[in-house]
């Protein structure tokens, strides 16, 4: 949830300095004009850097159709599924390109890169029976997109390709996901050859960034709040919002400076974020999300637990057949799994990385990335991510 924090701040912060909720579209215009790489999308980043990208369709199995990006491989290419933290999208595996992507470096070395995406994100936006704008749209949590998305992207990728397997990246969230899946449906360890997680823990007990202070929050409030409201999404993308956190994060040094501090005390330290990458990492988490899928993590903070969603006892009878929420057995997890985390990670702590670790049955690897500060954005940002950590994944790859 540190993502939502930081990013709602800077929101908050922008619409403070023009006074007003919805900037001029002059105001865009000029952000555009300035900054026209916060305002792409997967398929024209990838144009500007000289990577084919195909776009996909998927259909979960309770009916939300889902965008996939494809960097297509040869016909025999091992494919390769990249999964988003949360708030984020397809593009956070691209768009910091001059720290050679990951999604990028698989290419070159002749794997089929697929890029998921998650429902509810600015890119998977339908269903088969409701609209965004009904509440029930957004009802889901990351226990659902385990469950369902992710599965019905496995399924497609192995059934598009031909390939029995496929290797898997899941960055934070995606890394939860693929938890949430392993333990609930078994059957989907033997579709893995390789689950690399970055930053990805179950727990939560040990968190010391801005997300801790949403285990204050009370469910019942926030949850009155958004009936209230008639809407369960945050952060929506918005070429406004986009707009304003540029003039406000990247206009000037004093401001870069500002806002930079904010990422670093939201999710750590770092020495591989420069000033001017705030403003793309802060649109990098503008993805959009459901309430639920944020208060599930708060759950995890306050209850130390690795568990379904909680309803209330009431309804957790009805839907577990216990008045308390059951928790994923990691145990069911038997896919092979690599495990790496960083020094200054705000967000999963080395101590809630190593729970993880000791539970789950077949652990190839546990690795903090070799830098004195590397923080939870920097497995995607950081300028030297390529040599001290996906140079690394691609060979960890190749013994696979």
């Amino acid at each position: 949830m540190a993502w939502c924090v930081a990013v709602c701040i800077l929101v908050i912060t922008a619409t403070r300095v023009y006074g007003q909720k919805v900037v001029d579209e002059r105001v865009i215009q000029k952000a555009h004009h300035f900054a026209p790489e916060l305002f792409m999308k997967a398929p024209d980043r990838a144009e500007k850097d000289g990577y084919p990208m195909e776009t996909h369709y998927v259909l979960t199995d309770d009916d939300y159709v889902l965008a996939l990006h494809r960097i297509p491989g040869e016909e025999s290419s091992p494919p390769v599924l990249f999964q988003h933290g949360q708030t984020s999208m397809s593009d956070s595996w691209i768009a910091f390109s001059e720290n050679r992507s990951l999604a990028y470096q698989l290419w070159e070395n002749g794997y089929d890169v697929w890029l998921g995406n998650v429902r509810g994100n600015l890119y998977c936006k339908n269903h088969i029976t409701m609209k965004p704008s009904d509440p029930e749209f957004w009802k889901f949590s990351w226990h659902e997109m385990g469950m369902y998305d992710l599965a019905a992207s496995i399924d497609y990728i192995l059934n598009t390709t031909g390939h029995e397997q496929l290797f898997y990246v899941g960055h934070s969230m995606g890394g939860t996901m693929a938890y949430v899946l392993l333990s609930m449906r078994p059957e989907y360890n033997t579709k893995m050859r390789l689950v690399i997680n970055l930053s990805s823990s179950a727990f939560g007990s040990h968190v010391t960034s801005l997300s801790t202070y949403s285990g204050t929050i009370n469910w019942g409030l926030f949850k009155a709040y958004l009936d209230v409201t008639g809407s369960y999404e945050l952060l929506p993308y918005s070429e406004s919002t986009i707009a304003e956190l540029y003039f406000v994060c990247g206009n000037s040094t004093s401001a870069h400076a500002t806002c930079k501090n904010l990422f670093s005390q939201t999710f750590g330290k770092s020495d591989g974020v420069s000033e001017k990458d705030v403003p793309l990492l802060a649109v990098m988490g503008m993805g959009g999300i459901s309430a639920f899928t944020a208060w599930h993590y708060v759950q995890v903070v306050q209850t130390g637990k690795f568990q379904q969603f909680n309803f209330g006892p009431e309804e957790n009878q009805r839907r577990y057949g216990s008045r308390e929420p059951p928790e994923y057995n990691l145990k069911m997890v038997t896919a092979p799994v690599a495990i790496h985390y960083g020094y200054t990670d705000e967000h999963n702590s080395e101590k809630d990385i190593l729970r993880v670790a000791a539970i789950l049955p077949n652990v190839t690897e546990i690795r903090k990335v070799p830098a004195k500060y590397f923080n939870h954005l920097d497995f995607i940002s950081h300028k030297r991510a390529k040599e001290l950590l996906y140079d690394h994944i691609v060979n960890s790859l190749e013994e696979y």
